[in-house]
């Protein structure tokens, strides 16, 4: 600007308003596809602050590992169960697993898809005819059903 008109200089924060309200953006483009918003840094996404914690995907757990009965991380006594899940093909199958501390016996199961329903249906009949005290998931999203699992166990 200043090489072709002289003394006019714009500041970034109005070249960043322009794009925003789409003055640069080509009208045959998809409204999914942002126009020049995409070409930015961000590539339009938004910017949180230092203390944002991000909730989406994030499950409770009624049994952490920080939880877990001391006879149960000590490997004391039988029943301290682990679960974890070996995903397949992405959307497709996987193998639900479920380990004794105690003993490191393991059980495993194929789960026709990683959803959480299914997932949980396949421990509670794996661990129904077993001596269990706690079931301790780790943080994925399969395990969202984890209270109803110990609902139906009774632990």
């Amino acid at each position: 600007m200043r090489l072709e008109y002289g003394k006019a200089v714009i500041s970034y924060q109005t070249s960043y308003r322009a794009i925003y309200k789409g003055h640069f953006d080509n009208n045959s483009l998809s409204h999914g596809a942002r126009g020049v918003i995409r070409k930015l840094r961000h590539r339009g996404k938004k910017r949180h602050t230092k203390d944002y914690v991000e909730n989406r995907g994030k499950i409770s757990i009624s049994h952490t590992i920080q939880e877990r009965p001391k006879d149960a991380n000590n490997r004391t006594r039988i029943g301290g169960w682990e679960d974890d899940t070996v995903a397949g093909k992405t959307g497709k199958s996987c193998l639900v697993t479920l380990t004794d501390r105690y003993y490191r016996f393991l059980k495993i199961q194929k789960v026709a898809v990683k959803k959480s329903k299914l997932v949980i249906e396949a421990m509670v009949k794996m661990l129904e005819p077993l001596t269990k005290h706690t079931v301790t998931p780790d943080r994925g999203k399969e395990f969202t059903y984890h209270q109803k699992l110990c609902d139906q166990l009774k632990i």
